[in-house]
């Protein structure tokens, strides 16, 4: 990580990490690395939204699973859909929830 923040002011760019591996090391390194993580995501963003509706079922509400997929799946969606000062307005809410139950926690 701190090699990619000091390549990231070095020689700044507009694409994301795979355009150093494109620059520095080779363009098929690149292209394979961009997929990889497009590929990741595609995995990990239904596991993640598996595990928000099964965190519900800690308190026995009796909703059943797929409603808090669809709930879940439907609230990404539309917070992607929208524009940008929506979704930043959105990470920031869920910012201060983050922060906030952290700090109730300890």
């Amino acid at each position: 990580m701190q090699a990619l923040g000091e390549m990231a002011v070095a020689f700044p760019v507009a694409g994301s990490f795979s355009a150093f591996a494109t620059r520095f090391l080779d363009p098929a390194w690149g292209f394979a690395s961009g997929w990889n993580y497009a590929l990741q995501w595609l995995f990990v963003m239904p596991l993640e939204v598996m595990a928000a509706s099964v965190t519900l079922e800690y308190w026995d509400i009796g909703i059943p699973r797929w409603v808090g997929i669809t709930v879940f799946l439907g609230l990404v969606i539309s917070i992607n859909l929208c524009g940008v000062k929506t979704y930043g307005e959105a990470e920031y809410s869920f910012s201060i929830l983050k922060v906030t139950a952290v700090i109730g926690f300890m």
